[in-house]
């Protein structure tokens, strides 16, 4: 069942593929909770709110780019033709422009 070809990968490679990209959600919502309650201790007992805010203003650009790495780790598992291959470099390429943007915006803006 498991070895059924599906756009020339087989199910279970898919499947792993699947489990991957859930999990790096997975692991950058976690990271996007631990950030919080653990950076937030130490930047809430410091006397600047400089850090606090450089920590809230980064967080989510930064957990994006997990996102996005990990995904791009499931994909290359698959087998995928050329120009399936170059639509998802392009996806990649404007996610990371994106994310860099956006985290440039957020400093600036927290400065």
């Amino acid at each position: 069942m498991f070895d059924t070809l599906f756009l020339g990968n087989s199910i279970g490679a898919w499947g792993l593929a699947i489990v991957l990209i859930f999990s790096s959600l997975f692991l950058a919502k976690l990271t996007y909770k631990i950030i919080g309650i653990m950076l937030k201790k130490y930047t809430d007992k410091s006397k600047s709110k400089l850090d606090g805010i450089l920590v809230d203003m980064l967080r989510e650009p930064l957990v994006f780019a997990l996102a996005i790495m990990g995904m791009w780790y499931a994909l290359q598992t698959l087998h995928l033709n050329d120009k399936l291959e170059s639509i998802i470099g392009n996806a990649y390429y404007i996610l990371i422009v994106f994310d860099i943007a956006w985290l440039v915006v957020r400093l600036l803006d927290a400065l």
